[in-house]
């Protein structure tokens, strides 16, 4: 008899899904700025070398003057330096690197979920410790989600998530028109569930203040 409840397995795939999608975001968002730093630093350092001897009538030709463009190219070398150092300790790279290998882990267990699921979205009773053991190893050998990246990691999830399951129900629906339906169903329950408190007086049906989460 398994001693994981069928309501804590479905947390747990749920939570899987979305931490597979927050560290594919976050990989893919990490790469993209290294890459991006990288090119300009790589492109700056081809200008500096390129006019590290250049002739007088080279700036000439340009309009500018000799003595002022070497140094604003003294200056912006100084800087393109810094900007090098500070990518080393910011490391992006590495901090891809780090989700990536998160994401690897958290899609085993997703492909583990998805091999015992039943058409019916339940777990049979046999896999649930072995779902929970696998669920536990990603999560504490995982790199966490940074706090302040955590929320709106989860709601563009929830909102991707959510755009899929109307597209499938609507296929050919362009899907920003999607996004702007979801977006403004969202909103509109927000504002009426407000005016729902509000009109109670903050308070649950059995008198105790209500908590929002």
């Amino acid at each position: 008899m398994a001693n994981v409840s069928e309501r804590e397995i479905k947390r747990e795939a749920r939570v899987c899904a979305q931490s597979l999608e927050m560290h594919h975001t976050l990989r893919d968002r990490y790469a993209r700025r290294a890459l991006v730093a990288e090119s300009v630093l790589w492109g700056a350092s081809i200008v500096f070398c390129a006019t590290t001897f250049a002739d007088d009538a080279l700036y000439s030709g340009l309009g500018l003057s000799a003595e002022r463009a070497r140094l604003v190219l003294g200056i912006t070398s100084v800087l393109a330096l810094a900007a090098s150092s500070a990518l080393l300790l910011i490391d992006w790279k590495g901090a891809s690197a780090r989700h990536a290998d998160a994401a690897r882990r958290w899609t085993d267990v997703s492909r583990q979920f998805r091999r015992h699921g039943r058409d019916d979205g339940q777990w049979p009773e046999a896999a649930r410790d072995e779902l929970h053991e696998a669920y536990w190893d990603a999560a504490s050998n995982s790199v966490e989600i940074p706090n302040r990246k955590f929320n709106s990691l989860k709601e563009a999830y929830l909102l991707k998530a959510e755009v899929s399951k109307r597209a499938g129900r609507h296929p050919g629906v362009p899907r920003f028109v999607l996004w702007m339906i979801v977006r403004f169903t969202g909103v509109r329950a927000a504002i009426r569930e407000g005016l729902d408190f509000d009109r109670e007086g903050g308070r649950d049906d059995d008198g105790g203040t209500r908590k929002t989460d």
